[in-house]
């Protein structure tokens, strides 16, 4: 090859695979926090070396770290050992961790309620609905409001095993309604090109952050 050639460079473009997420919808979770100065290591060669999860019967999907230094021991959602892995988790540590089991809440909404019924109302039905006394349900009520037509419309989180119980039924009686029921699902929308399904961060459409977020037209705002 003479001085004057030229080497013809040729590139290749890289694409990286996406990072899988764990899907916490599938899984019940085990947090274990170190505390007095102990580390993430240490507390998790106590674990291994103190509980017998064999014996227990449970099986664990990951044990990972967490940013804030807990260790999550993730099991599968179908896995009823959770409780007694949890219990022999609490009496090994002991002072050198705390231990709390991880348990997804989902939010559902409630609608078509009368315009008199109370929050204690909701929990009743709820309740009765799922065959549990008081002490046995958790629900947290977000908002109990104003709806259409002289109703009202609830918004409230239970906890993923009771609420795959109440919506197998899509109505709830409360007082004399038969409300209906249904989970809350948020939707991902890019505040950049305002459309739906992603986010900015990898967002190929254009920009509109100065257009009205409703009809995506310029010069204007939705409140305006």
């Amino acid at each position: 090859m003479s001085k004057g050639d030229k080497k013809e460079v040729t590139w290749t473009e890289v694409i990286r695979k996406k990072r899988r997420r764990l899907d916490s919808s599938n899984s019940n979770a085990i947090a274990v926090r170190p505390k007095n100065g102990e580390s993430y290591a240490m507390i998790l060669r106590a674990i291994k070396q103190d509980v017998n999860i064999e014996e227990i019967g449970a099986q664990a999907s990951s044990i990972t770290e967490s940013r804030g230094g807990n260790i999550l021991i993730r099991l599968a959602k179908s896995d009823s050992r959770q409780p007694d892995l949890e219990n022999a988790l609490k009496n090994t540590p002991r002072e050198r961790a705390v231990v709390r089991g991880l348990e997804k809440w989902v939010v559902i909404k409630i609608t078509g309620l009368n315009f008199i019924t109370t929050e204690e109302k909701v929990f009743s039905g709820i309740c009765s609905k799922l065959e549990l006394s008081a002490g046995e349900v958790s629900i947290k009520v977000w908002s109990l409001r104003a709806s259409y037509s002289g109703t009202q419309k609830a918004t409230i989180s239970l906890k993923d095993d009771d609420t795959t119980k109440l919506l197998k039924k899509e109505r709830l009686k409360i007082g004399w309604m038969f409300a209906k029921i249904s989970r809350l699902v948020k939707a991902t929308r890019c505040f950049r090109c305002l459309c739906y399904d992603h986010t900015q961060h990898n967002c190929k459409g254009p920009d509109r952050r100065q257009s009205c977020s409703v009809c995506i037209e310029d010069e204007y705002w939705a409140s305006s």
